[in-house]
């Protein structure tokens, strides 16, 4: 008995630790900061014919100040920071935007679009980022509702909407 009692405090401690960093089944997610958003540096601009913009870009985005009423014109940014928790060190992040109708240059019509990002979290489960959606293209420049989420699987990891208003 003396022997048990001397083991169940490491085994206590590393019940914890490994509890600590293995993630949930379930992840969650917050936002926790939106607003108006701008990027930081020179954008690296890639295709992605998906988008609305038929481009989308990597760069340093922050967000400026808290509102969630965006004034339409072109460059115009609105996003969040997030973070999540409970998630494998690697997963499919899907951001995904959705908007009011708009007429692409193809003609087509489009009401969102979905981006599908292999992404690693921390050894706890967690990761966190700044999500943006600049207005670049002048057929974006349609005023209503535009939302932003964050998913892994069917799981709304952080959502927010933006009332894009004309001047």
């Amino acid at each position: 008995m003396t022997k048990l009692l001397r083991i169940f405090p490491f085994l206590f401690l590393l019940g914890i630790a490994g509890c600590a960093s293995i993630p949930s089944s379930n992840p969650t997610g917050k936002v926790l900061r939106y607003g108006a958003c701008t990027e930081g540096s020179e954008p690296v601009i890639y295709e992605h014919k998906e988008s609305t913009a038929g481009t989308a870009s990597r760069s340093d985005l922050n967000v400026t100040n808290q509102t969630d009423t965006i004034q339409l014109r072109k460059n115009a940014g609105f996003g969040f920071d997030w973070v999540a928790h409970g998630l494998p060190q690697t997963f499919e992040l899907i951001y995904a935007v959705a908007h009011p109708e708009l007429t692409l240059p193809d003609g087509t019509t489009s009401r969102g679009f979905e981006e599908k990002l292999i992404k690693r979290g921390n050894e706890l489960g967690e990761y966190s980022s700044t999500e943006c959606y600049i207005l670049s293209e002048d057929h974006e420049l349609v005023p209503g509702l535009w939302s932003i989420s964050i998913k892994v699987g069917n799981t709304i990891l952080a959502q927010k909407s933006f009332n894009i208003v004309a001047n």
